[in-house]
């Protein structure tokens, strides 16, 4: 008597809702939510997204270091730039000290040079 009522109801609930409601009567449970998987998509998408956007951050912090220590090598003649590269990629946030000391000059003398470089930077932009 159970087996005909239940099949009863699933050739109701297919009738009138389709499979996928004859499905979940079968099974005696509620509908399957698409969320978690959607969510678990969305977060792979965002950490790849993520991983992207701090490789490409460090690319261009690297390129800027390239042209900053060019820049410098030209005020700073005994040095070079990619030794200057170095310093400033170990550096980071405050790189005169550590240029000071890789360089063997004062801090005034690398600020004096970072001014320079700075200027030069201006004028050339004005002239173009």
């Amino acid at each position: 008597m159970k087996r005909r009522i239940a099949a009863a109801a699933t050739s109701a609930a297919l009738a009138v809702a389709g499979p996928a409601a004859a499905s979940q009567q079968r099974n005696g449970g509620h509908p399957r939510s698409a969320k978690p998987r959607v969510t678990r998509v969305a977060a792979a998408e965002s950490d790849r997204a993520q991983q992207t956007l701090a490789v490409m951050r460090r690319e261009e912090m690297a390129a800027h270091r390239r042209q900053l220590a060019t820049a410098l090598a030209a005020e700073l003649p005994t040095s070079t730039p990619t030794g200057i590269e170095r310093v400033l990629a170990r550096a980071e946030a405050d790189p005169g000290p550590a240029l000071a000391r890789s360089t063997g000059r004062s801090e005034d003398e690398i600020d004096a040079a970072f001014e320079a470089m700075a200027r030069h930077a201006r004028e050339s932009r004005l002239r173009a």
